[in-house]
C-alpha cells in the first residue's frame, strides 16, 4: 500500500503562490471547516483551529461565497485570499494530508474488494469444474501453500496460485 503524502506548510504556501486555482481551493476548503453559525455569521467563535480565524472569516466567507456562486477570484478579492490562505497554510497542509491519506485508503479499500471478488469468482469456478461445493478453508490452504512455492503471497499472487490450482483441476490433476 503506497503511503498518503504528507504535505508541509512550505509546500502549500509554494502551490497557493502559482495556482490561483489552489488559492481558491484553500479557501473553500477552509470555509467547509467552519462550523453552520459561524458561516452565518461571518466569523469564528470556536477556538477549534478550524477553518478561518476571527480575523480572517468575514472576508473569508465572503470570497467563498462568491466561488460558491460560480465566480472566480481576480485583482484585490484574489490577492486578499491569497493572504487568508497563506496564514492558514500549517492547516491547509494537514487538510491536503488528510485528504491524501483518505484517497490512499479508499484505493486500497478498492483494491482489497476487486481482490476478493476475483477470488470468489475463482472459487465458484472451481467448485463449477468440481461439479460441488468445497471446503474453503481447506481450498485456501492449497492456494495459500502454491503461492508460497510460487514466491508471491500478495493477493494478486494468491488468484494467480488458484488460478493454476483451477487449471490443474481442467486437466484432470488432483488438488494437492
Amino acid at each position: 500500500m503506497a503511503a498518503p503524502r504528507i504535505f508541509t506548510r512550505q509546500e502549500i504556501v509554494t502551490m497557493l503562490r502559482n495556482s490561483s486555482q489552489a488559492v481558491e481551493r484553500g479557501i473553500l476548503a477552509l470555509y467547509e471547516r467552519q462550523l453552520e453559525d459561524e458561516r452565518s455569521a461571518r466569523t469564528a467563535r470556536a477556538r477549534n483551529r478550524s477553518g478561518f480565524s476571527l480575523a480572517t472569516a468575514p472576508h473569508g466567507t465572503m470570497l467563498a461565497q462568491e466561488l460558491l456562486a460560480g465566480r472566480h477570484l481576480s485583482g484585490p478579492a484574489l490577492k486578499r485570499a491569497l493572504e487568508i490562505t497563506e496564514f492558514h497554510a500549517g492547516q491547509l497542509a494537514r487538510i491536503a494530508t488528510e485528504m491524501d491519506a483518505n484517497r490512499v485508503k479508499a484505493r486500497e479499500d478498492e483494491r482489497k474488494e476487486m481482490h476478493r471478488r476475483l477470488y470468489n469468482d475463482l472459487v465458484r469456478d472451481v467448485e463449477r469444474a468440481m461439479g460441488r461445493q468445497i471446503d474453503r478453508t481447506r481450498f485456501n490452504e492449497v492456494v495459500r501453500r502454491r503461492a508460497q512455492a510460487n514466491g508471491d503471497t500478495s493477493p494478486e499472487g494468491m488468484i494467480g496460485a488458484g488460478q493454476e490450482v483451477l487449471e490443474d483441476l481442467l486437466e484432470g490433476k488432483p488438488i494437492r
